[in-house]
């Protein structure tokens, strides 16, 4: 007779941690281009912003910030109830502005921003008219 063997231990075939997440993935990727198909752009990308539902005709979107300008002399020479500043525009172009359902518009009366990213400086008055506070991007419109 043999002498019995030891006993045999159940191979415990243990899937990976990442393993039950791949096949989690594996799923969602496949249904998720069905569901990009039938779902309207902006709720396929995730945004969900009023700016980014509906582009109003002739405006594009700019980054703009305001300022507060103590009733110094601008670098037109001159100013105006509702003044911006634009580094390339020539004085005196009027601009028109949108942000969440508020519109205005400004003359350019100034030169600036100067920082990197940023197109518009809105002067104070400006700024209330579309209770806008610090950087947004907002619509913009040549006039």
């Amino acid at each position: 007779m043999r002498p019995n063997p030891k006993p045999r231990l159940k191979s415990r075939r243990r899937t990976p941690r990442f393993a039950a997440r791949a096949g989690a993935l594996a799923a969602l990727t496949t249904s998720v281009p069905a569901l990009l198909l039938a779902a309207p752009s902006s709720l396929a990308l995730g945004v969900h912003s009023q700016q980014q539902a509906h582009r109003p005709r002739g405006f594009h979107r700019a980054v703009a910030s305001w300022y507060w300008d103590d009733g110094l002399s601008t670098a037109c020479g001159f100013s105006v109830k509702y003044g911006v500043a634009n580094r390339t525009l020539p004085c005196g172009t009027r601009v028109k502005f949108r942000f969440h359902g508020h519109r205005v518009t400004a003359t350019v009366d100034d030169r600036g921003p100067y920082i990197a990213g940023r197109n518009w400086d809105l002067d104070e008055h400006t700024a209330a008219a579309l209770h806008f506070s610090g950087v947004h991007p907002l619509w913009v419109k040549r006039m």
